[in-house]
């Protein structure tokens, strides 16, 4: 019997306008222009040989597959155990520094 390896890229969204400025972000936080070219430089390094893209159901991790998928014919799925822990809405929109 021969095993077959898979290689599992793990990737984080591209930077938002909260990551920058130090703010606790809610679910639909999309990418700024930073991280739209994180993206899209991601996408032009990738193998052409990747099976699936696994996505979180949140907006910017969403926003990076696309981005980073747009030039090759991946599968994308979303899937809602692969989303992060979430803040506390008493948090959201709030500085890190005011914690």
């Amino acid at each position: 019997m021969q095993l077959q390896l898979k290689t599992i890229y793990l990737i984080r969204h591209g930077e938002t306008s909260h990551n920058n400025a130090r703010i606790f972000q809610d679910d639909c936080a999309e990418l700024n222009h930073t991280g739209r070219q994180q993206a899209e430089e991601l996408g032009s390094k990738v193998s052409d040989e990747i099976e699936v893209v696994l996505v979180s159901p949140l907006t910017r991790a969403q926003e990076t597959a696309r981005i980073m998928t747009r030039y090759k014919n991946y599968n994308i799925e979303v899937l809602s155990q692969l989303t992060e822990f979430k803040n506390p809405p008493a948090i959201r929109g709030k500085s890190y520094d005011d914690q």
